[in-house]
């Protein structure tokens, strides 16, 4: 790992051979990606007292479809009830990304994404794990989250779980920061897990559990979307993503 000079002021510069190898890794992810199926399940959960006493409202489950680049919902239950609307319809926040886009846009050197590493005593070397801390821009942010008919690309910052292998991300955790005072929400934060997993006889890096965190401002609610990926086949069809959530901004990418 570079050890510039840079690294004496806790920054790392843009070039640092484990980002390019990451930045490599997710441009092949999103590249080498076939037409799949899989089943997707969101938990949706709310708090009234923050950070969170969460307690189960529903569940909702689909069936998303992969395939050209893009993604789609289908077949879309509630609490086991088959339902007309289409996700995106369905009262709540969304979100997206979590098939590549987050991975590019991150990594992206036009993003200007400021990387630097985590403490030393952080590094896993047992499972070949390195830790980086990254912070994003008001000016270079593309983390679209909207209420209603307004939308906002908040800076952000969170940190990266590297393979130091291969270059492949295992885990994002990114957290919004300088929230608008008019925004309804205070806090939005979202985990995306990578795993794994066999598409076809071929394995592929892919998400297989995310987590998104809305606080409101101006009253003690929170709501969390704990939603699970599995059931992965090969498919070949077109389609276009969304997640339900609960009540509350969305989140895009």
């Amino acid at each position: 790992m570079a050890q510039a000079a840079d690294l004496e002021t806790g920054r790392l510069h843009q070039e640092d051979p484990m980002i390019v190898k990451a930045r490599q890794a997710a441009s092949e992810f999103v590249h080498s990606l076939p037409n799949f199926i899989c089943q997707e399940r969101i938990a949706r959960f709310r708090s009234e007292v923050p950070p969170g006493n969460w307690q189960p409202r529903d569940v909702l489950t689909a069936e998303l479809v992969f395939a050209n680049g893009k993604e789609q919902y289908r077949n879309v239950r509630v609490n086991g009830k088959p339902v007309r609307r289409r996700l995106e319809q369905l009262k709540g926040a969304w979100s997206t990304g979590e098939f590549g886009s987050v991975l590019v846009q991150l990594l992206s050197p036009s993003t200007g994404t400021q990387f630097r590493p985590g403490e030393e005593d952080a590094q896993d070397e047992r499972t070949n794990f390195a830790f980086y801390h990254f912070t994003v821009s008001r000016e270079q942010s593309q983390w679209m989250i909207v209420d209603a008919d307004r939308g906002i690309m908040p800076p952000y910052q969170g940190s990266l779980q590297i393979d130091m292998t291969t270059g492949r991300i295992h885990r994002i955790e990114r957290q919004a920061t300088d929230m608008p005072a008019g925004f309804s929400a205070k806090l939005v934060e979202s985990t995306i897990e990578y795993h794994p997993l066999e598409i076809a006889g071929r394995l592929y890096l892919m998400p297989a559990q995310s987590e998104m965190i809305i606080c409101f401002r101006g009253r003690n609610s929170c709501v969390k979307n704990v939603i699970t990926f599995s059931r992965y086949q090969k498919y070949g069809s077109e389609s276009h993503l969304w997640f339900g959530a609960s009540a509350g901004p969305a989140s895009n990418h």
